[in-house]
């Protein structure tokens, strides 16, 4: 019994040394199952990395050598991608969720084709997980016999522990294939060979050799277990527990396990030395890889973010050789144009993008080359592109190449072009605006100055234009100035430039004449198109224009067109309007005129140097003064007496119409108020009202005031109010002549005849009287037509219950047919001429010296 249990020992000792003398293949074991587990691990990576799984899943990555399948899982554990050689594999959620709970990177299951082992990687923002696999094969226990010189198998955890040899004499070894998870186990059989003599051995020996033997070796066992048997044992423990503490109180008798345990000892600190040099190593490249993959990770992080960036912005950066071929190319700034990355590298930029080397752009690209810095602009088909270059340089600061970024600007350089063209041209119309037509004006005379040659500026501001914008509105305005621009630009050819300066202004510069007939008749088909009627807002209207025309001489300057020019329109508009005038000098010493009597009307109105007459209203009935028309006249210090004819145009054009209107009216009534009183028949007074005040929103109130303070009956105040400004918005003026009339005063219409009345606003408009212009009166006794005019004027107040009176009286003849057509009230010289504030008062308390003067 002392043979075989020391037999056992030996076998024992012997089996723990086949396990250390195969360390170094266990080692070689260890980086066979990493060297295997790296591509696994590597595509997880990689999957991992992926900015954007969708294009991932569109193109996946082609399985490398090594794996037999990839998985990718949601969050949910619903699949989204399988991609493996095996198609039989089944791997489902279940059978990984407790792997994921156990936070593993690595782990093996159990498949029917048998253990599978994993490796995971979770997705980018914890989008799911994916899993690389592979099966673990006999070709794979193959690789790991031929390493370690051994007989290799899989089995599972769960069976009894491996006694150190088994009964053949091999020595038993046992690799975890994952230390978290007790699936399998990698077992490897080693072959010790004096170990398997022996065992031979004690197969063969006879019996009484065998009894003999054991007799000396119970003595040798006996004799040696304390100088051999027991050392070793302490040495075996130590290294078996890898630990000095076994060997504390070891004194060894014999040389050999002196030697032997002072081996164990340098042994364990040179051990201890190699694991702190490890430790720091592995640490150090634990750190090292870190930095590498957040390097790694950094820059690929950059170049998706650069790449974002050039594929999101109009943008291309290139790089050109020494040649100017295209080594770099990238952006989608030319997308737009149909260039792409694969169509431009590696071919020459000249030939790629159709230009030379001695053209502007040519040009440039060389003089980057001998080291300068270039920008410019250049149009790629539709596009345009800023294009900015610096040299590449190498060593030795030698140019290498070109480094250029170009930018697509066609929006901006769009923007530039409408700026410029804003600038330049009236936004309503598209006309050229003043400050571009004095340019071109400008060139034109000094073109004009150099050929010996005219040419020939007309001005034109459209008739009562005001009284549209007033009554109509703004927008209606605006349509009127577009349509005029339509109209009046169809009659132009080349060499004649229409411009709007402003408001209703328009200029027209015309270059290239043969004589001065040629820029007359254009003026008068100006005049022509001007008299056809507008339509703006489902209602007609007219519209006309005063023309200005002027030539220029060798030392006409711009200035002095425009300002000659608005001088002879301005004559038009005093001759009646709706023509045209050619400039003379004459004009200067007109305006000049003009321009004095506005001033001293300013004046005449603050220092109450006007003064009203009185005509006087006769009823053809009873022959009586009925009322009386004031009529307002100037009396100026220098040029004695002005008729309205006159001022009452210039009040119009400088704004000083409302002023003289609510004087004359105030005047009027404060007169009136004290003779009414006075007197047993008032008489009504009648006051002119100018297109200006009618259009005023407040002139019911001021009426309402003036009456309230000059104490008049409102009965007896009559306004006369002109056809045609009533003609402009029938609507409107209905609405003024009702507060009008809410007040208790008459309301007359003036010039009736002259305008274009419509019978349906007429009825509808709130009036009391009709006064015959006396144009008609004046031809009625040698012009039947006229006499039908009046006839037919009274019939038709008779028919609406109106009141006619007639202007312009002069004759008895005259008096004769009206009372035959019973017109109601005449007024004019053959009863009395306009009367100042005395000679009336004389007329009013002596009655009868009016009918004597009849």
């Amino acid at each position: 019994m002392g043979l075989f249990a020391w037999q056992n020992q030996q076998r024992q000792a012997l089996g723990h040394a086949a396990y250390l003398l195969n360390v170094e293949a266990q080692a070689r074991i260890h980086r066979l199952l990493e060297l295997t587990g790296a591509p696994l691990t590597n595509y997880c990576q990689t999957v991992a990395q992926q900015k954007d799984l969708t294009d991932f899943l569109a193109d996946p990555l082609a399985l490398p050598e090594g794996l037999d399948g990839v998985w990718i899982f949601d969050n949910s554990g619903e699949r989204l991608y399988t991609q493996q050689k095996h198609n039989s594999i089944a791997l489902t959620w279940a059978a990984i969720r407790e792997q994921l709970n156990n936070n593993n990177r690595r782990f093996f299951i159990e498949t029917p084709q048998g253990l599978l082992e994993l490796h995971r990687a979770s997705l980018p923002q914890d989008a799911g997980v994916v899993f690389a696999g592979k099966l673990w094969t006999t070709e794979v226990l193959k690789q790991i016999e031929g390493i370690s010189g051994s007989t290799a198998a899989l089995c599972r955890r769960s069976h009894a522990p491996l006694e150190d040899l088994d009964e053949k004499g091999r020595a038993q070894l046992e690799f975890p294939l994952d230390s978290h998870n007790p699936h399998a186990t990698l077992h490897l059989s080693f072959h010790v060979p004096s170990l398997q003599m022996q065992h031979e051995a004690f197969q063969a020996t006879p019996i009484w050799l065998f009894l003999f033997s054991t007799a000396l070796l119970l003595v040798l066992s006996i004799a040696l277990y304390h100088w051999i048997s027991f050392p070793l044992r302490r040495l075996t423990a130590a290294l078996r527990e890898q630990s000095l503490e076994p060997l504390a109180t070891l004194k060894p008798d014999t040389q050999e396990v002196h030697e032997l345990a002072g081996m164990v000892r340098a042994f364990f600190a040179q051990r201890q030395t190699i694991q702190q040099d490890r430790d720091l190593l592995e640490a150090r490249v634990e750190e090292r890889t870190q930095e590498l993959s957040d390097a790694i990770y950094s820059m690929s992080e950059t170049q998706a973010r650069l790449k974002a960036v050039l594929a999101n912005l109009p943008v291309v950066v290139f790089a050109l050789d020494d040649q100017a071929k295209v080594t770099f190319f990238e952006g989608q700034g030319m997308n737009s144009i149909g260039i792409i990355t694969p169509q431009v590298v590696g071919r020459s930029i000249y030939r790629h993008f159709h230009f030379r080397r001695t053209s502007e752009y040519g040009r440039y690209i060389e003089d980057v080359l001998t080291g300068e810095k270039r920008a410019w602009t250049m149009p790629l088909g539709p596009r345009s592109f800023d294009v900015q270059c610096s040299p590449l340089r190498g060593e030795n600061n030698q140019v290498v190449g070109i480094i250029g970024v170009a930018l697509d600007v066609t929006e901006r350089i769009h923007v530039e072009d409408r700026l410029v063209h804003q600038a330049k041209h009236d936004a309503l119309t598209g006309l050229p605006n003043r400050h571009f037509f004095q340019e071109r004006l400008e060139q034109a005379l000094a073109r004009a100055a150099r050929d010996s040659r005219q040419v020939a500026l007309l001005f034109l501001d459209l008739d009562n234009f005001k009284l549209v914008n007033d009554t109509l509105g703004h927008a209606a305005g605006d349509q009127l100035l577009q349509q005029i621009t339509l109209r009046i630009h169809g009659l132009l050819g080349p060499g004649r430039m229409l411009a709007r300066l402003g408001g209703d202004e328009f200029t027209i510069l015309v270059e290239h004449f043969s004589s001065p007939t040629n820029v007359e008749q254009l003026a008068e088909r100006i005049r022509m198109v001007m008299e056809e009627s507008f339509l703006l807002e489902s209602q007609e209207i007219f519209c006309r224009s005063s023309v200005g025309v002027v030539y220029s001489n060798p030392e006409s300057t711009v200035g002095e067109m425009l300002r000659n020019a608005d001088i002879a329109m301005y004559r038009s508009k005093e001759k009646g309007k709706g023509r045209h005038t050619t400039f003379d000098e004459s004009m200067n010493l007109h305006l000049q005129e003009r321009l004095a009597l506005e001033a001293d009307l300013r004046h005449a109105l603050q220092n109450d140097e006007l003064m009203l007459y009185y005509q006087p209203i006769i009823s053809l009935e009873s022959g009586l003064m009925v009322g009386v028309e004031a009529l307002a006249r100037w009396e100026h210090p220098r040029l004695g007496t002005i008729l309205p004819s006159r001022f009452v145009a210039i009040a119009e054009e400088s704004g000083l119409s409302s002023s003289l209107d609510y004087w004359a009216l105030r005047t009027a009534c404060r007169q009136f108020g004290i003779w009414n009183k006075q007197i047993e028949t008032p008489l009504n007074i009648s006051v002119n009202i100018s297109t200006r005040q009618f259009q005023r929103s407040d002139l019911d109130r001021a009426v309402q005031m003036i009456l309230a303070d000059t104490e008049l009956a409102p009965q007896k105040l009559t306004l006369e109010i002109t056809e045609g400004v009533m003609m402009q918005d029938p609507t409107g003026a209905s609405d003024i002549l009702g507060r009008l009339k809410a007040l208790g005063v008459q309301i007359a219409i003036d010039d009736f005849g002259t305008g274009y009345s419509s019978m349906a606003y007429l009825s509808n408009l709130p009036i009391d009287t009709l006064k015959i212009d006396r144009s008609f009166i004046t031809h009625m006794t040698d012009q039947k037509e006229n006499v039908a005019i009046v006839e037919a004027i009274i019939h038709l107040a008779r028919a609406l219950s109106l009141k006619v009176t007639s202007e312009g009286v002069e004759t008895a003849e005259q008096v004769k047919v009206l009372q035959w057509l019973k017109c109601h009230q005449v007024q004019g010289y053959f009863y009395s001429k306009p009367l100042t504030q005395s000679q009336l008062e004389k007329l009013i308390f002596q009655p009868k010296a009016l009918k004597k003067a009849a």
